[in-house]
């Protein structure tokens, strides 16, 4: 197979799954998409590392593509935080400022048990 053909491979791979994942966490209850937001998040990583090295034919791409891939999950699991009033997904930072309320139902995440009160 040649590389243009394994990245579009890979690009509708990664859609499908993208759009397959939104509509899962569209439909899940809020106690869902807390305990499967994490795993969902470790899963993209992983096969997002696996289709890297696979498109490029080239174990040396883990060598960038492992510590970027690790870091842009522990970023995602620290501050992707879902409201549990709504199941609205939200960034638990802003530029600088701790999201106080939810921008979907206006719920205060300081009472929150889910990681978001303030230090």
């Amino acid at each position: 197979m040649s590389d243009d053909e394994r990245f579009w491979v890979f690009f509708g791979l990664w859609t499908a799954l993208a759009i397959a994942q939104a509509l899962m966490f569209r439909r899940m209850s809020v106690a869902s998409k807390t305990r499967w937001a994490p795993r969902a998040t470790i899963l993209n990583g992983l096969l997002f590392i696996g289709f890297t090295a696979w498109v490029i034919g080239s174990l040396e791409i883990l060598y960038v593509t492992v510590p970027a891939t690790v870091i842009f999950v522990l970023v995602g699991l620290k501050w992707a935080k879902i409201c549990p009033k709504c199941g609205s997904d939200y960034l638990a930072w802003r530029i600088g400022k701790r999201v106080i309320y939810c921008s979907k139902c206006g719920f205060d995440l300081r009472t929150s048990d889910n990681g978001a009160t303030p230090a």
